[in-house]
C-alpha cells in the first residue's frame, strides 16, 4: 500500500498568509484609532500598534519556512518600531535616537521591494504597513 500522501512535507504558506494579513489588519486598525482625537480610542490604537509589532517579532522567530535573511529583516523592522513606540508612549528619554533608527525599517523595505525578487510575498502586506508607519513616524 502506498502511503506517499502521508509522507509529503507540510508547508506553512497558508498560515503565513493568514498571519500576515492578521498582523497587517491589527496594525492598520491601530494606526487609524491612534489618530482619533479621543483619549481612550487613541490609547487603544497605540496599544494595537505595539501588539502588532510584537506579533511581527514573534512571527519572525516562529515561522519555520523563513530563511535567515527573511527572519532578520522581519525581526529588525518589527523590533525597531516596537522599541520606538515604547519610548514614545512612555515619554522616555532617548526618543530622538529611536526616531533616527526608523530609517532602518524604511531602508529595509526599499531593499525588500527592489532587490529581493518576491522572497517576502507572504509577509509583504504587514511589511508594507510597517514601513508606512515608520515613514509617517519619521516625518
Amino acid at each position: 500500500m502506498n502511503h506517499s500522501l502521508t509522507n509529503t512535507p507540510t508547508s506553512n504558506k497558508p498560515l503565513r498568509t493568514i498571519l500576515s494579513w492578521i498582523i497587517a489588519s491589527i496594525l492598520v486598525i491601530g494606526v487609524v484609532f491612534s489618530f482619533i482625537d479621543f483619549k481612550y480610542v487613541s490609547t487603544g490604537g497605540r496599544i494595537l500598534v505595539l501588539v502588532s509589532f510584537l506579533f511581527g517579532v514573534i512571527y519572525s522567530q516562529v515561522i519555520k519556512d523563513l530563511s535567515k535573511i527573511e527572519r532578520l529583516f522581519i525581526f529588525l523592522m518589527s523590533f525597531i518600531q516596537l522599541i520606538h513606540f515604547l519610548f514614545v508612549i512612555n515619554h522616555w528619554k532617548g526618543i530622538f535616537f529611536t526616531h533616527l533608527t526608523l530609517i532602518i525599517p524604511i531602508g529595509l523595505f526599499v531593499l525588500i521591494t527592489f532587490r529581493m525578487n518576491g522572497k517576502f510575498k507572504y509577509e509583504f502586506p504587514f511589511l508594507l504597513v510597517m514601513a508606512t508607519t515608520a515613514l509617517l513616524s519619521f516625518i
